[in-house]
């Protein structure tokens, strides 16, 4: 039996292309779970993406402007748009509830030192946290989910009840008596100032929880 560099032969046959790609393959693997686990707990990560879904926010509710939006049919080449306007509100409240869902998981990843949970639930994830909120804004954040969920995605729910129930709850929130019986105003509720003082209140409880640990500030 033939030594090579004191070893056993059969030990120093070179390993094969297929055994090669293996191997690099696991390792590629081992690395991209390393980098997945380090990002997930790292809060900053989750607020400049809520930052990023706010922006896009900004953008959408913007065109809620007749100017903006006939600039933005204009700069984009949509001459042949079939609609009054380029704002879409179940889009723009969907990227106001995405942009609150990864706030509050910022917050989350700050306070637990570990990656958030899973769910779009806005509520659960509120309560979580221990951010204190008022009736109304709960009603809000169930509306938001909902936009999250479905409504800035798809025409209708998975379970159909929950369409009858979501045009309740949204007309609740965005809709009050004008004076005159039977008649209805506009509350704001779901506008832009609303949706984003929200989001700033979240921002301050996020400063706050990193200011408490400066570990977890410099991350």
């Amino acid at each position: 039996r033939r030594e090579v560099h004191g070893a056993d032969s059969r030990e120093a046959v070179p390993m094969s292309e297929n055994g090669v790609r293996e191997k690099d393959a696991r390792a590629e693997e081992a690395e991209d779970r390393a980098r997945f686990d380090r990002i997930k707990k790292m809060p900053r990560h989750w607020f400049e993406h809520s930052e990023t879904l706010r922006l896009a926010a900004t953008a959408l509710w913007a065109s809620s402007n007749r100017d903006v939006s006939d600039s933005v049919v204009r700069v984009c080449g949509l001459a042949d748009l079939k609609r009054p306007s380029v704002f879409v509100r179940p889009v723009f409240l969907m990227l106001c509830g995405l942009s609150l869902e990864l706030l509050v998981k910022a917050i989350f990843v700050a306070q637990r030192h570990e990656g958030p949970p899973k769910g779009h639930n806005l509520l659960k994830l509120y309560e979580l946290v221990g951010l204190k909120i008022s009736g109304s804004e709960q009603a809000l954040l169930d509306v938001l989910t909902g936009a999250i969920k479905w409504l800035g995605k798809y025409p209708v729910p998975i379970e159909a009840a929950d369409l009858g129930r979501y045009v309740t709850q949204a007309f609740a929130v965005a809709l009050v008596p004008s004076g005159a019986e039977g008649t209805f105003k506009n509350s704001g509720a779901l506008d832009w100032p609303s949706l984003d003082a929200l989001w700033k209140k979240g921002e301050t409880a996020y400063l706050s929880t990193l200011r408490s640990d400066p570990a977890v500030e410099s991350q």
